[in-house]
């Protein structure tokens, strides 16, 4: 292979999809505003919205699906008012089929609420003590209540509910007294709040403001701004139905004035690719109670594009009203024509730039010119004066489908080509139908992922230093099907110098559906990768399943897909620096063989271990018991093994007191160190007598400490006191303390308990922040935070295993969980728990753990601690007064801590905003300036 052909990059980025970028460029909408009016007579509480507040009460709609991919199918109209004692809220859920409602819980707080045909509201008061309130009411007028710092149980406010039905829509109104909210608000003051809705069967779920993902994602609420008078926007319709038969399209909304008599003015944006938002701003004078607004807008690409509608004041132009941004359908029909002839224009430039006589070369430029013709046709048919209709739009759809779908054919061969060498290119025919692209591991990419012209390589390049696993990964996209397709490779040399190719290990990517892609449940399908395989055409099924875990990769790539091929190399501790190169030989049948360069820059560098503690969850068990987590001996050592190998440092013990000893034995062979949290005795209790016995054993046998777990998750006042019982009892007998727990709790416990292990939702952000700002101080005991590791998402993992551990100011992490099934479930079947996902970072078969993506990526961010470590170490090791008085030295010293604050700067208290943005390479980015940075001061250090 070849590297890429002079044609310009733009042209090719163009044609095949934007060249990567952050996704902090893009500009985006601010959190919708509702304003919140009062009422002289309030709502008669009877479940319908007939009542004169409702006429005048500002709405919400329409509501958004919670991907915030689209308009919900069903749709749902919110309202909110309020008195000097309640705030009232009402909601219509239309439905278009009858008797299709479904609602079986009957009493308050019953478990599953959230399964049935319900709304949702969420309120979180402004203000240092603000603290979530949730109530949830299902069609059958049954509540459920919940604050943030409290189960239901412990918690029912006073607020009441009805509900009616109508056919198969149904109507919910609820008043909330002020007393429940922890008061009534002023006039001007912003709450954040959200109605969602859940739709059965399905479901479907949807909001006002879209919290993609989870109805709990606080940060992307809107705001209930509390005012005497304002106007508002009731937005008709999207104008996206017919695309451009009602020309490209237009935002209907009813402008209401209410009571307000200041002038005000109406903006549309249009967000959409990559650039700036389109405005467009109408005056309202004083004048008319209601005004119909209909804003033209155009939009430059078929998909990705958003609209919103803001109401300000005119002369002070303060906000008074914001809808969400609303995702507009991919259905515009000029775009995608436009699209369509700056596609065939890059491929026509680059067939007739291309040397060759492939017989395939000419095939494609006719084929071009059919399509051509095909586009024209298109483009008349729709410039006809012909009224707009639904059939009308969806033949003409129909016709710009079959184009998108015939140059999507071309591409595939088109991928190939790019990568051909000139050898390749003197052929009468193509004889190789596949094409190698690289991906960052952590990108997702799926099977039906297309290669971009820049990604096409043959050469793939990592660094890392001695005793580091780094891992590569690369695509093989297939123009025909490919069978057996085999990935090997040669040793790593430089000179003289080995590593030898059993250093680098390959998987293949399994892609496969999962009930979500976080740690709740969904009855949706997500197609996500996860699975590293040496076969992914092995079934899995079964607690212990017969699966090949070494050897040469195999896999076969249906045509018009990719398939994603994992390399993890492990660098020796004795390799010296420098440049080592690998050939990985890529084979299919009746296929000619293709090749990569694997280039490994091993650094002059010696990483410390992590100066944080990495723990991990770990369930697997000695004695004897049914199920995947009762194990044998060289199957818990195999698996302790792994998660050493990873970078954990310290596991768990869920063995009964018993087994103790023989599970410390195997820690300290895995490579194991403590303290060593133990949760042997979690449902009966810590006895005082039990644990001083487990002392007198660690004592004996020079083993490291354990520190006793308590009450898990103590997340309310009794659960809390019971905690509080067990701690007293573990520390009078000689023992230290840890449990998962909320910040709050943690506080309530103080001395009692030693190793908190933070959750991350609200209270802990807060913490972060503060010790980030320097308004908090960190609390003198050893501090960790845990979350659900088996998320599919590696940016996620290596961010919270990695910078974000660095910039929270934590001691360590300690997140849940290594294996764990639901249910006595199949762990290859995401929906066999009753409740749960099943939690699995690795999967169990007979021979050893599967890997996973996620797994991978928590290894790359304790790699990125140890850099951190490794530098701060540097930057601050005493040293004689002779290079302290090193200009050169001191300099090199300032610019490493200038970086790492730089970084640090631009990671979020919060994760989900760091996440959303920064792109991927960022981390590989920053760990080759840490590394840049320990080699220079390094060499300084040597030189003095």
């Amino acid at each position: 292979m070849k590297p890429l052909f002079s044609i310009p990059i733009l042209l090719l980025c163009l044609f095949f999809g934007e060249a990567h970028s952050g996704t902090n460029s893009r500009p985006m909408p601010e959190r919708p505003i509702l304003p919140c009016l009062p009422t002289e007579t309030p709502p008669i509480l009877d479940g319908k919205l007939d009542d004169p507040a409702w006429e005048e009460a500002p709405s919400m709609g329409p509501f958004i699906t919670l991907d915030g991919r689209g308009i919900a199918e069903q749709q749902t109209t919110g309202y909110v008012r309020y008195d000097a004692e309640m705030l009232y809220i009402g909601a219509d859920c239309r439905e278009s089929e009858k008797d299709t409602v479904r609602a079986g819980v009957t009493e308050r707080d019953g478990d599953g609420i959230w399964n049935d045909d319900a709304v949702e509201v969420f309120i979180v008061r402004t203000g240092k003590k603000s603290e979530e309130v949730h109530l949830i009411v299902n069609a059958l007028g049954t509540r459920y209540d919940e604050r943030e710092k409290s189960r239901p149980q412990d918690w029912d406010g006073q607020w009441k509910a009805a509900v009616s039905r109508n056919g198969g829509a149904w109507q919910a109104e609820i008043a909330v007294p002020f007393s429940d909210l922890g008061g009534a608000p002023k006039i001007g003051e912003r709450w954040r709040f959200n109605l969602n809705r859940v739709r059965q069967p399905g479901p479907e779920l949807s909001g006002w403001a879209c919290t993609y993902g989870s109805f709990h994602n606080t940060e992307l609420f809107g705001d209930l701004l509390f005012e005497k008078n304002a106007p508002w926007a009731q937005i008709i319709a999207l104008g996206d139905r017919y695309g451009d038969l009602r020309g490209s399209g237009a935002l209907e909304a009813v402008i209401h004035r209410g009571r307000s008599k200041k002038p005000f003015s109406v903006g549309t944006q249009l967000f959409g690719g990559m650039g700036h938002p389109r405005a467009h701003l109408r005056e309202f004078p004083s004048g008319k109670r209601k005004e119909v607004l209909v804003q033209p807008y155009s939009v430059g690409v078929p998909a990705g594009n958003l609209i919103c509608l803001t109401v300000s004041d005119a002369r002070s132009k303060k906000v008074r009203y914001r809808s969400p941004a609303y995702p507009l359908k991919p259905t515009f029909l000029k775009p995608r024509l436009t699209a369509l002839d700056g596609n065939l224009d890059n491929i026509v430039s680059y067939l007739t730039n291309l040397k060759t006589n492939l017989n395939e070369v000419g095939a494609l430029i006719e084929q071009s010119t059919v399509q051509q013709r095909k586009i024209e046709d298109i483009r008349r048919a729709m410039a006809k004066p012909v009224p707009p209709s639904a059939t009308r739009w969806e033949m003409l759809n129909a016709s710009v489908r079959a184009v998108e779908e015939s140059l999507s054919a071309m591409e595939e061969t088109l991928f190939v080509l790019i990568g051909y060498g000139p050898e390749e290119l003197k052929k009468d025919r193509m004889e190789r139908q596949y094409v190698l692209y690289a991906k960052l591991p952590l990108d997702t990419p799926t099977y039906a992922t297309k290669p971009r012209p820049h990604e096409i390589t043959d050469r793939l390049r990592i660094f890392a230093a001695p005793g580091e696993y780094e891992p590569a990964t690369f695509m093989v996209a297939a123009a025909r099907a490919l069978k057996n397709i085999s990935v090997t490779a040669d040793d790593l040399t430089m000179g003289a110098s080995r590593i030898p190719k059993e250093d680098i290990e390959i998987h293949v990517v399994r892609c496969w559906y999962q009930a979500g892609r976080g740690p709740g449940k969904s009855d949706r399908k997500v197609f996500v990768p996860e699975l590293l395989l040496k076969d992914d055409r092995v079934e899995l099924t079964g607690y212990a399943p017969e699966v090949r875990l070494t050897g040469d990769v195999i896999a076969d790539v249906p045509r018009g897909t990719s398939k994603q091929f994992w390399l993890t190399s492990r660098i020796p501790e004795d390799a010296a620096p420098g440049t080592y190169t690998s050939a990985i030989h890529i084979r299919a049948d009746n296929q000619p063989e293709a090749e990569l360069t694997l280039e490994v820059e091993v650094l002059a560098i010696r990483l410390m271990k992590p100066g944080k503690r990495t723990i991990l969850y770990y369930r697997g068990k000695l004695s004897p018991g049914h199920g995947p987590e009762s194990l044998t001996a060289g199957r818990y050592e195999a698996q302790l093994r792994d998660i050493a190998a990873h970078g954990f440092r310290t596991a768990t013990i869920y063995d009964p007191p018993s087994y103790v000893r023989a599970a410390l034995d195997l820690q300290r062979k895995a490579g194991l160190e403590g303290p060593v949290p133990y949760l042997g005795w979690l449902s009966g209790g810590a006895s005082a007598q039990g644990v001083r016995k487990l002392n007198d054993l660690v004592r004996e046998g020079g083993y490291p400490e354990l520190v006793y777990y308590g009450v898990d998750e103590p997340n309310d006042p009794e659960e809390s006191a019971r905690c509080r019982a067990l701690f007293r009892t573990i520390r009078e007998a000689g023992g230290r303390t840890t449990t998962a727990i909320p910040k709050a709790y943690a506080d309530s416990l103080g001395d009692l308990l030693d190793l908190p292990n933070y959750s991350m939702g609200p209270g802990f952000r807060e913490y972060v922040a503060g010790l980030n700002d320097g308004s908090l101080k960190k609390a003198a005991k050893t501090e960790t935070y845990y979350w659900q590791i088996m998320q599919e998402d590696p940016l996620l993992e290596r961010l919270l295993c990695g910078f974000y551990l660095w910039k929270s100011g934590m001691d360590g992490i300690f997140p849940y969980v290594y294996q764990q099934l639901f249910d006595r479930g199949d762990p290859y079947d995401d929906w066999s728990g009753k409740r749960h996902r099943h939690h699995l970072v690795t999967y169990p078969s007979r021979d050893g753990p599967i890997p996973t993506i996620q797994w991978e990526a928590a290894r790359e961010g304790i790699d990125d601690v140890r850099y951190l470590t490794t530098l701060t170490d540097l930057i601050h090791r005493p040293t004689n007064q002779k290079r302290r008085n090193s200009p050169a030295l001191l300099q090199a010293a300032r610019s490493a801590e200038h970086v790492l604050a730089k970084m640090m700067e631009d990671l979020d208290p919060d994760f989900h905003r760091t996440l959303r943005k920064l792109p991927p390479d960022t981390f590989y980015q920053w760990r080759w300036e840490l590394a840049q940075h320990i080699m220079r001061i390094q060499k300084m250090m040597e030189r003095k």
